[in-house]
């Protein structure tokens, strides 16, 4: 395709010579700006009427968000191209200076050069950008989530929710998280394997996030986990009350959603007994959950051609149903292939919504610039 030629080697020569002279990004943006446009120009005459973003639109901006914007923009390209250090200093660029006046676009810069790590197996780079990243928005750090997880769905499996580190009191923005993507899901499985830490009040929080799914009809298989299980009868004691019932009310409810009635009776009991009360009143083991779509599992790489993939996707897609398409092990979609896979997409869901789920920002910033947001829905994933 044309437009392929349009964006090569000199698209890594531009970064590597940013500075920091205002004047020279602003004319560094204005160049970019004609390039992406010119991209978008081609890929329009393929996908027709999808809209992408101009030019025109861009500038209408403050020139501090525009340049941020760009900087966005350009690293996803050079990324779907494979030109990792060039996209990473182009980002570090962007995430150089605090933007007062637009955090929640550069968090995106932010979780842009994480996921550029996690791609490039650099671990103790991802740690380092993690507690900077933590520093500046004075918040937990991100945790490391291995590009290529083994905990990744695959078609015919319930997703999977990995909560990881300390539940603590300090862990409520991380379980806010959960609890949203929770709420993504009709059903999951949650593992609770890597918590290293626990105190009563993050006991508390996770049973809220629990009690939210239940409220609105999720269905949360818990993984049978000993380990965890030890964890929490660390925080009860059989005939000791604690003023906050929290740490004994989350290993019931937990037991109950293993299925182990044998060790969920005797929790019960001796809670009873600690308490002189009587048990909590257990919910139905099987929660009535409403049919949803079927996930179809997308590759870590998706490379051209593309025409095995979509042959694989068409094959699995049911009408009637939106084309949900689980993104939790997708690390890139190279720059050739994006728009034959979003045409392909898109003759195959017909008048169906696309949802990508689980997408990273480096991948649905590329979908974007080349293919607009028309029946389009993207379900992105943090760090």
């Amino acid at each position: 395709m044309k437009f392929l030629e349009l964006f090569g080697k000199s698209a890594a020569h531009h970064v590597r010579n940013v500075r920091d002279d205002s004047a020279q990004d602003i004319s560094n943006a204005q160049i970019t700006t004609k390039k992406i446009d010119a991209i978008e120009s081609e890929i329009s005459a393929e996908l027709g009427e999808h809209t992408c973003i101009t030019s025109e639109t861009l500038m209408s901006v403050p020139d501090n968000e525009l340049l941020l914007s760009q900087r966005i923009e350009e690293a996803a390209l050079l990324f779907a191209s494979q030109q990792l250090s060039a996209a990473r200093q182009l980002l570090l660029d962007a995430t150089a200076t605090a933007n007062l006046d637009f955090p929640d676009k550069e968090k995106i810069a932010w979780w842009m050069l994480l996921e550029i790590a996690e791609a490039d197996a650099q671990k103790t780079l991802f740690e380092q950008t993690a507690l900077a990243y933590a520093q500046r928005f004075e918040t937990s750090p991100p945790q490391w989530r291995p590009s290529n997880t083994d905990h990744a769905a695959r078609p015919g499996q319930a997703p999977l929710l990995n909560f990881r580190g300390k539940l603590c009191a300090s862990s409520e923005s991380a379980l806010k998280h959960l609890e949203q993507m929770g709420h993504q899901h009709g059903r999951f499985r949650l593992e609770l394997d890597a918590i290293t830490e626990l105190d009563i009040a993050g006991c508390a929080g996770l049973l809220a996030t629990l009690a939210s799914w239940h409220k609105a009809g999720r269905e949360c298989l818990v993984n049978k986990n000993s380990a965890f299980i030890a964890q929490l009868k660390r925080l009860t004691q059989e005939g000791r009350p604690d003023a906050n019932h929290a740490a004994w009310l989350l290993l019931i409810e937990l037991l109950r959603l293993m299925n182990e009635p044998d060790t969920y009776e005797a929790a019960c009991l001796s809670y009873s007994l600690t308490y002189e009360i009587s048990p909590p009143s257990a919910a139905p083991l099987k929660l009535h959950v409403a049919a949803c779509s079927e996930f179809i599992h997308l590759p870590a790489i998706i490379s051209n051609p593309v025409d095995v993939l979509l042959q694989s996707i068409r094959s699995q897609s049911r009408q009637g149903t939106p084309l949900t398409l689980d993104c939790s092990s997708l690390q890139r979609i190279d720059f050739n292939a994006a728009t034959p896979l979003l045409a392909g997409l898109i003759q195959i869901a017909e008048s169906r919504v696309i949802e990508f789920r689980e997408i990273s920002f480096l991948v649905s910033t590329l979908l974007q610039l080349v293919g607009g947001t028309a029946g389009i829905r993207m379900i992105r994933r943090h760090p």
